[in-house]
Protein backbone atom coordinates (compact mmCIF):
# COMPACT_ATOMS: atom_id res chain seq x y z
CA UNK A 1 0.00 0.00 0.00
CA UNK A 2 1.60 3.18 -0.73
CA UNK A 3 0.87 6.51 1.65
CA UNK A 4 -0.39 9.33 -0.02
CA UNK A 5 2.43 11.40 1.88
CA UNK A 6 4.84 9.54 0.28
CA UNK A 7 8.12 11.70 -0.67
CA UNK A 8 8.83 10.97 -4.34
CA UNK A 9 11.79 11.02 -5.78
CA UNK A 10 13.27 11.91 -9.53
CA UNK A 11 16.19 10.88 -11.36
CA UNK A 12 17.97 14.44 -12.18
CA UNK A 13 20.87 15.24 -14.75
CA UNK A 14 22.09 18.70 -14.30
CA UNK A 15 23.88 19.92 -17.72
CA UNK A 16 26.26 23.22 -17.98
CA UNK A 17 26.48 24.80 -21.17
CA UNK A 18 25.40 21.09 -22.90
CA UNK A 19 28.25 19.15 -20.88
CA UNK A 20 26.67 16.74 -18.79
CA UNK A 21 28.12 18.01 -14.85
CA UNK A 22 26.26 16.50 -12.32
CA UNK A 23 23.38 13.74 -11.84
CA UNK A 24 21.10 12.14 -9.00
CA UNK A 25 18.36 11.91 -7.26
CA UNK A 26 16.18 14.34 -6.05
CA UNK A 27 12.75 16.00 -4.62
CA UNK A 28 10.76 17.59 -7.53
CA UNK A 29 10.12 21.11 -6.56
CA UNK A 30 12.42 23.91 -6.77
CA UNK A 31 14.29 22.93 -9.47
CA UNK A 32 15.46 25.75 -10.72
CA UNK A 33 17.49 26.62 -7.23
CA UNK A 34 18.65 23.31 -7.07
CA UNK A 35 20.39 23.94 -10.49
CA UNK A 36 21.78 27.45 -8.95
CA UNK A 37 22.73 25.75 -5.88
CA UNK A 38 24.71 23.00 -6.81
CA UNK A 39 26.94 25.31 -9.66
CA UNK A 40 27.49 27.29 -6.47
CA UNK A 41 28.20 24.63 -3.87
CA UNK A 42 30.45 22.54 -6.23
CA UNK A 43 32.65 26.02 -6.96
CA UNK A 44 31.55 25.87 -10.80
CA UNK A 45 30.61 29.61 -10.87
CA UNK A 46 33.80 30.45 -9.44
CA UNK A 47 33.87 34.62 -11.22
CA UNK A 48 30.61 33.53 -13.20
CA UNK A 49 27.25 33.55 -12.99
CA UNK A 50 24.15 31.70 -13.74
CA UNK A 51 22.53 33.23 -17.39
CA UNK A 52 19.51 30.85 -17.32
CA UNK A 53 18.63 27.17 -16.34
CA UNK A 54 15.95 25.50 -18.51
CA UNK A 55 13.99 22.57 -16.40
CA UNK A 56 13.25 19.61 -19.33
CA UNK A 57 11.30 16.36 -18.13
CA UNK A 58 11.76 13.22 -20.06
CA UNK A 59 9.76 9.77 -18.99
CA UNK A 60 11.69 9.38 -15.59
CA UNK A 61 14.42 11.87 -15.35
CA UNK A 62 14.40 15.96 -15.21
CA UNK A 63 17.18 17.42 -17.23
CA UNK A 64 18.40 20.81 -15.96
CA UNK A 65 20.17 22.94 -18.96
CA UNK A 66 21.92 25.50 -16.92
CA UNK A 67 24.07 28.37 -19.02
CA UNK A 68 26.51 30.22 -16.89
CA UNK A 69 28.45 33.62 -18.43
CA UNK A 70 31.21 35.48 -16.60
CA UNK A 71 30.40 37.90 -13.84
CA UNK A 72 30.23 41.24 -14.62
CA UNK A 73 32.24 43.52 -11.52
CA UNK A 74 29.45 44.83 -10.03
CA UNK A 75 28.29 41.25 -9.74
CA UNK A 76 30.87 39.89 -7.00
CA UNK A 77 31.90 41.55 -3.72
CA UNK A 78 35.53 40.49 -2.68
CA UNK A 79 35.44 37.68 0.66
CA UNK A 80 36.68 40.82 2.79
CA UNK A 81 33.34 43.21 1.80
CA UNK A 82 30.99 40.10 2.54
CA UNK A 83 28.59 40.61 5.53
CA UNK A 84 29.73 38.43 8.84
CA UNK A 85 26.26 38.17 10.50
CA UNK A 86 26.87 37.44 14.17
CA UNK A 87 24.58 34.40 15.61
CA UNK A 88 21.45 34.95 16.91
CA UNK A 89 20.20 35.27 20.33
CA UNK A 90 19.45 31.69 21.59
CA UNK A 91 15.75 32.26 22.03
CA UNK A 92 15.35 33.60 18.32
CA UNK A 93 17.66 30.73 17.78
CA UNK A 94 15.35 28.25 19.42
CA UNK A 95 12.55 29.96 17.50
CA UNK A 96 13.75 29.54 14.09
CA UNK A 97 14.39 26.08 14.48
CA UNK A 98 10.63 25.13 15.68
CA UNK A 99 10.01 26.79 12.50
CA UNK A 100 12.08 24.96 10.00
CA UNK A 101 11.16 21.62 12.00
CA UNK A 102 7.40 22.87 11.35
CA UNK A 103 7.87 23.46 7.64
CA UNK A 104 8.69 19.93 7.07
CA UNK A 105 6.17 18.73 9.33
CA UNK A 106 3.39 20.78 7.05
CA UNK A 107 5.26 19.62 3.70
CA UNK A 108 5.94 15.93 4.33
CA UNK A 109 3.20 14.86 7.62
CA UNK A 110 4.97 10.98 7.12
CA UNK A 111 8.55 12.82 7.20
CA UNK A 112 11.29 11.09 4.84
CA UNK A 113 12.46 14.54 3.50
CA UNK A 114 15.65 16.72 5.03
CA UNK A 115 14.65 20.44 5.70
CA UNK A 116 17.36 23.63 5.16
CA UNK A 117 17.08 27.07 5.42
CA UNK A 118 19.07 30.23 5.34
CA UNK A 119 18.40 33.03 8.13
CA UNK A 120 19.41 36.67 8.10
CA UNK A 121 20.43 36.51 11.71
CA UNK A 122 16.76 37.17 12.72
CA UNK A 123 14.48 35.04 10.64
CA UNK A 124 14.66 32.35 8.56
CA UNK A 125 14.51 33.77 4.50
CA UNK A 126 14.43 30.45 2.83
CA UNK A 127 13.08 26.99 3.69
CA UNK A 128 13.81 23.93 1.62
CA UNK A 129 12.99 20.65 1.55
CA UNK A 130 14.08 17.62 -0.28
CA UNK A 131 14.91 13.55 -0.06
CA UNK A 132 18.92 14.28 0.35
CA UNK A 133 20.01 16.82 2.72
CA UNK A 134 22.65 18.33 -0.04
CA UNK A 135 19.79 18.59 -2.58
CA UNK A 136 17.62 20.68 0.52
CA UNK A 137 21.08 23.03 1.00
CA UNK A 138 21.88 23.43 -2.54
CA UNK A 139 17.94 24.01 -3.19
CA UNK A 140 18.43 27.02 -0.47
CA UNK A 141 21.64 29.03 -1.43
CA UNK A 142 20.18 28.62 -5.06
CA UNK A 143 16.74 30.37 -4.43
CA UNK A 144 19.04 32.98 -2.62
CA UNK A 145 21.41 33.27 -5.60
CA UNK A 146 18.62 33.25 -7.70
CA UNK A 147 16.83 36.74 -5.65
Amino acid sequence: MVSRYAVEERRFILRVDSERSFEGTCSPGALHALAAGRLLSEGVLGGRRVAAIDVTERDDTIVLHAQVRPAEAHETLSRDRRAHPHPPPQEALHEMLRELFRAGDQRHPAGGVHVAALCDGERLLHIQTDIGRHNAVDKVLGAALLI
